[in-house]
């Protein structure tokens, strides 16, 4: 992983409904900042009025700025997937939900030991790049959940929604376009 990314998924297992990815995150660059939450609300406006009870609070808009970068990725492809589903597939699941949580043994403020399928077994681990936790404290990482209706199409909800978490934290100048991405992840359902 290049230094500077403020965060990076480095595994997805994916089960029936849902998948659990691993994201890691430099400790200096954890939580969101107003700057990046602004950018992405900017670009996804339906992020703030998004429901999540973390924190008492009961919208996401509510605790965005000073969360955890993870959390922040949840809501962005919890977002990209309704999407989809309103202008592509409106007879598919539309109600997304997720979780986010502390990596057991990565000195998170809640740790957690996170949550397994219900045999603790993923389907499959569709993506890994090997990298685990490096015991510097350089990083945290946290376990990120989605519900699907369709694998592929929340797969590349979580990559582009690591994009544009990453493009929102100043990584990439051009923002991505979000029309594209939800069409290209309609075209998945097509496979």
């Amino acid at each position: 992983m290049p230094g500077q990314d403020a965060l990076v998924i480095t595994d997805i297992d994916i089960y029936p409904s849902f998948l659990e990815a691993t994201v890691r995150c430099r400790a200096d660059r954890v939580l969101v900042d107003a700057r990046t939450y602004g950018r992405v609300e900017q670009l996804l406006p339906g992020v703030s009025d998004q429901l999540c009870v973390h924190a008492g609070h009961s919208r996401f808009g509510e605790e965005a700025c000073g969360t955890e970068l993870p959390h922040l990725l949840e809501h962005v492809a919890i977002e990209l997937l309704v999407l989809e589903a309103r202008d592509y597939s409106p007879d598919e699941q539309s109600t997304f939900l997720g979780a986010t949580t502390w990596r057991a043994g990565s000195d998170g403020p809640r740790a957690s030991s996170g949550s397994g399928g219900r045999d603790g077994k993923p389907r499959r681990s569709v993506f890994s790049n090997g990298r685990g936790n490096d015991g510097a404290g350089e990083f945290r990482e946290m376990r990120v959940r989605l519900t699907f209706s369709h694998d592929l199409v929340a797969l590349a909800a979580l990559k582009h929604g690591e994009q544009i978490v990453r493009w929102a934290c100043g990584e990439r100048d051009e923002p991505p376009d979000v029309g594209e991405v939800i069409r290209g992840m309609h075209l998945l359902r097509e496979r």
